[in-house]
């Protein structure tokens, strides 16, 4: 019994060790994308009411675009495709599960963005995003997740989509 316990504490010692020489590189993000949409301006009263909160049920996206940080147009928001079907909790906490459709302006291609989230209801969110589109130009935005953050200005939701540096 003796030499079980030995072991096992020699065991844990050295894990921690290890553990403890591990250092941790923080990942570094660039902005890569800016987006500019127009919401329902019904949408705030859309919502069905369920034990957990208030479901949003008619969030559509009426247009908009996607540039880059210097202010190319990449994507124009194809409207009334997709939308928001996110849920108010019964804290006040929106939990963002919305889709959009893109048309690239340069291949004419389309891309479809889902974004899953959580934040505060009109007023900002903090996301992460999955695209997906067959655009020979825009293959880098597949199977690749992104993150970002979204404020809004009455029925204008801003966008803020962010990439890996390395």
């Amino acid at each position: 019994m003796r030499i079980t316990a030995l072991f096992t504490a020699s065991l844990v010692a050295g894990f921690l060790g290890i553990v403890q020489a591990a250092t941790v590189q923080l990942p570094a993000f660039k902005h890569i994308l800016t987006g500019t949409v127009i919401t329902s301006p019904s949408e705030s009263q859309s919502y069905i009411t369920s034990p957990y909160g208030k479901r949003l049920t008619a969030a559509g996206y009426l247009g908009g675009n996607f540039t880059t940080p210097s202010g190319t147009l990449v994507a124009n928001v194809y409207p009334n495709i997709g939308g928001d079907s996110g849920i108010t909790d019964n804290n006040g906490v929106l939990h963002v599960d919305t889709r959009m459709t893109w048309k690239f302006v340069d291949d004419n291609a389309y891309g479809f963005l889902h974004a899953i989230g959580f934040g505060i209801p009109y007023v900002n969110d903090t996301l992460y995003f999955e695209f997906e589109t067959d655009s020979k130009k825009h293959q880098d935005l597949n199977d690749k997740y992104w993150i970002g953050y979204g404020t809004f200005s009455g029925a204008i939701w801003s966008i803020y989509i962010f990439a890996l540096a390395n």
